[in-house]
């Protein structure tokens, strides 16, 4: 039997580490003439870095993808790297597939480096953001989402034990808010399909992310309570850890249909004083 006990890098742990260019080589060449204009060069590492970043995740899922179609794994035999790439690929999934498409394509690299300037959040992903960007943009998505959809969710369901058990016992308009909630665009069939897809993979995290909660860094730590749809913007690195712990043990016992609605329920550890 195959060995997938394999130590991969977590996505949310940032870009693979890479090797320098070999001096000598085209790119120790290209990027000795960059080094001219520091900014410059900075850029263009930062788009190089966010390829390699966004094709390992791009390999990771259809590696998994292939696996689990295959009967070769289930659900509960992937990684907490590859659960992570897979919950995001149900968002990033066509954007991701759009720069893959265009990353071989010649100066590909230098359209890019232009989004990366003047639409960072419009066109790419989070691949090719910065810590300070990704703060901002989790932060912004995780508010905007829970703005548009959160009050009206309260209303009908006020506690997880008003939420019907079958998904399809949904109203229409429910379903697409939860869709706007967890990031899903909204294509009829398709959105709900990668919505349950995602759910799923998401409480395989919770269940696998519990006994690494301490070793995470902040970067991982904001990773995680974005996916989730929870607020990380006011709190600490304990903080953050903290609402991750309460999260896992909050959301264990819920069905896949409360699960859907857990942002909703779940309320965030008060912190005193003494955390801030």
């Amino acid at each position: 039997m195959a060995d997938f006990t394999k130590k991969f890098r977590a996505s949310s742990a940032g870009p693979p580490p890479s090797d320098p260019p070999k001096e000598g080589s085209l790119m120790f060449k290209y990027e000795k003439l960059l080094s001219q204009w520091p900014k410059v060069l900075a850029l263009h590492r930062m788009v190089m870095n966010g390829s390699r970043w966004c094709f390992s995740d791009v390999k990771s899922y259809f590696s998994v993808k292939s696996d689990l179609y295959k009967g070769i794994r289930k659900i509960d035999q992937l990684t907490v790297p590859e659960l992570e790439v897979q919950v995001q690929m149900m968002t990033e999934g066509p954007k991701m597939a759009v720069v893959c498409i265009l990353l071989p394509l010649p100066l590909t690299v230098y359209i890019i480096g232009a989004a990366i300037i003047f639409f960072p959040r419009l066109v790419l992903t989070r691949h090719f953001w910065s810590d300070e960007q990704r703060f901002e943009y989790f932060h912004r998505e995780v508010y905007d989402s829970q703005f548009r959809t959160l009050p009206g969710l309260i209303t009908l369901y006020k506690k997880p034990q008003d939420v019907p058990q079958k998904f399809e016992d949904l109203d229409i308009n429910v379903q697409f808010s939860l869709l706007r909630l967890h990031g899903i665009y909204p294509i009829p069939f398709f959105g709900m399909k990668r919505l349950l897809k995602r759910m799923e993979f998401l409480k395989e995290l919770d269940k696998q992310i519990r006994p690494k909660i301490n070793s995470l860094t902040e970067r991982q730590l904001i990773f995680n309570l974005y996916i989730r749809r929870l607020d990380f913007s006011l709190l600490t690195a304990d903080q953050m850890r903290e609402t991750l712990r309460k999260w896992v043990e909050f959301s264990s016992n819920l069905s896949n249909v409360q699960y859907l609605l857990a942002p909703v329920h779940f309320k965030q550890p008060a912190f005193g004083d003494k955390m801030m």
